[in-house]
C-alpha cells in the first residue's frame, strides 16, 4: 500500500477499538463523552479501579482483564456506558458497573 509506518501508527492509535498492544481476554471500554462524564462516569471508574486493582488504560497483572476509556459507544441516551467486550452497559451507577464486572470475573 507505500504507506509510511508514521501514516499507519497515525491511523491506528486513532481509533480506539485498534489496539497498539496486547490487551486482557476481558476488555472494558467506558465512554468518556461528557454526557457520561455529567452522569458520574468518574465514580464509575473509580469504582472498578479499586475493585480491579489497576488503574484505567491498565491491565491486571494476570493478564485477564484490560479497563479503558474510548470515545462514544452510541449510548449518550442511557449514559453512562461502557462496553464488556462486546456486551452494552448503560445507565450505569458505581454498583450495577461492579455487578457486571462481577458476571466477567
Amino acid at each position: 500500500m507505500q504507506l509510511s509506518s508514521a501514516t499507519v501508527f497515525g491511523v491506528a492509535s486513532f481509533f480506539s477499538f485498534l489496539d497498539e498492544s496486547n490487551r486482557g481476554e476481558t476488555v472494558i471500554r467506558i465512554c468518556n463523552t461528557i454526557s457520561c462524564d455529567l452522569k458520574g462516569k468518574s465514580d464509575i471508574i473509580s469504582a472498578l479501579e479499586k475493585r480491579l486493582r489497576i488503574n484505567l488504560g491498565e491491565t491486571t497483572p494476570d493478564g485477564r482483564i484490560s479497563l479503558l476509556g474510548t470515545a462514544c459507544i452510541g449510548w449518550c441516551h442511557e449514559s453512562p456506558a461502557m462496553l464488556i467486550n462486546d456486551k452494552v452497559y448503560t445507565s450505569l451507577t458505581p454498583e450495577t458497573a461492579l455487578a457486571a464486572l462481577e458476571k466477567w470475573l
